[in-house]
Parts: C-alpha cells; structure tokens; sequence
C-alpha cells in the first residue's frame, strides 16, 4: 500500500484514508489504483464487515471536486 492511500483496521472494520492534502485528496490514477487494491485487501479478509473510505482532511476545509465543466447532466431530455 502506498502512502498516498493508506489501510488500516480496528476491529470489523476496515479504514481506507485518501493521503494527497496537498491536492485536496482529488483522485489521480495512483489514488485510484491505490484504493482499488485496498478494497481488494479488505475483501480479502474474512474478518472484515464493514469498510470506510475518508480522507487527511489537514489543512483544509473540504475534499476537492469535479470542475463544474466536466460534469454531465444525468436528466432525460424531456419529450417534445
């Protein structure tokens, strides 16, 4: 596992923590393939019920988000 997505757990339950403060925790390929592998991880141990995902949330406020260009609208055009 690498720094920027760290795994941990307590009990059940199974901690997946985004690293990357920095950049607001915004997810790049190496987040993604490093919460893939944590997830697998976690479906691997049988002494696992639950998983959580969060993020190192220091220094900020907020984790990032999308930029509004790149969102699609989900919403059916409406029949004329």
């Amino acid at each position: 596992m690498s720094d920027i997505v760290q795994y941990r757990t307590e009990g059940r339950v199974a901690i997946i923590t985004l690293n990357r403060p920095e950049a607001r925790n915004a997810v790049n390929g190496d987040v993604a393939a490093g919460v893939e592998a944590a997830i697998d991880q976690m479906e691997d141990d049988a002494e696992i019920w639950v998983g959580i995902i969060t993020a190192n949330t220091e220094g900020q406020d907020r984790c990032s988000r999308p930029a509004p260009t790149s969102r699609r609208s989900t919403r059916a055009t409406p029949p004329r």
